[in-house]
């Protein structure tokens, strides 16, 4: 299972989806940390929605604070879940999507 987290720091999660640097993408298996890359966002791509759905079109699934509708409804018709947080740290938040999984 991949997992998108929004990031502008590669630390916290941001606070938009839409206009975020790019995505800390963690793969997941069995409970178990596989493999982590970052994805940069191309700020240039329009429509911004659709960038983001092809830059994670391998993702299962995305952690995020906040997310714009148009974005939601992208993510989601593509079968992919959408999972919000109060977290700030993205670590922390796959910890936690880690141990309800």
């Amino acid at each position: 299972m991949k997992v998108a987290i929004p990031t502008n720091d590669k630390i916290k999660i941001a606070p938009s989806v839409i206009d975020c640097k790019g995505f800390l993408v963690y793969e997941i298996d069995d409970h178990n940390l596989v493999d982590y890359e970052f994805r940069e966002q191309t700020q240039d791509l329009i429509p911004k929605e659709s960038a983001i759905v092809s830059l994670l079109s391998d993702c299962n699934s995305m952690i995020c604070t906040k997310i714009e509708p148009s974005i939601k409804d992208n993510f989601k018709s593509s079968n992919k879940q959408i999972l919000r947080t109060l977290e700030e740290n993205a670590k922390k938040a796959l910890i936690n999507l880690m141990c309800r999984v």
